[in-house]
């Protein structure tokens, strides 16, 4: 299988699927989502800056987290564990610092660190 992108990862699992039709799609594997209430989830809302122009800002819609970047519409969350989130795809995957005061976002096997803006 090729593919015109820059990260290995974004294609993988198609491509064992390929080899193995009985491979499960990461998309299509069920989520180990975690309970976390709107009180809790109150720590993370904010904005969180990537680099001098990109933001993330972190809202709550309907008790869950919703983290858009600057000039796109947000995505919603889902708790998978301690401080941590990914979305419906599992494309992006979300960390919060213990104290909520950083951000690390992993999308296509990259980890980019955010701090939240004062």
């Amino acid at each position: 299988m090729l593919s015109n992108s820059a990260f290995s990862e974004c294609c993988s699992d198609l491509a064992l699927a390929q080899i193995d039709p009985n491979t499960p799609l990461i998309e299509d594997m069920p989520h180990t989502v975690v309970e976390v209430p709107t009180s809790e989830l109150v720590k993370y809302a904010g904005e969180y800056r990537l680099d001098s122009a990109i933001n993330l800002a972190v809202s709550i819609e309907q008790d869950h987290l919703i983290i858009s970047v600057t000039g796109q519409n947000g995505g919603k969350m889902f708790p998978v564990g301690v401080n941590q989130f990914e979305t419906q795809d599992r494309r992006v995957f979300a960390k919060f610092s213990e104290n909520a005061d950083a951000l690390t976002i992993r999308q296509h096997g990259i980890d980019r660190i955010a701090v939240r803006a004062v």
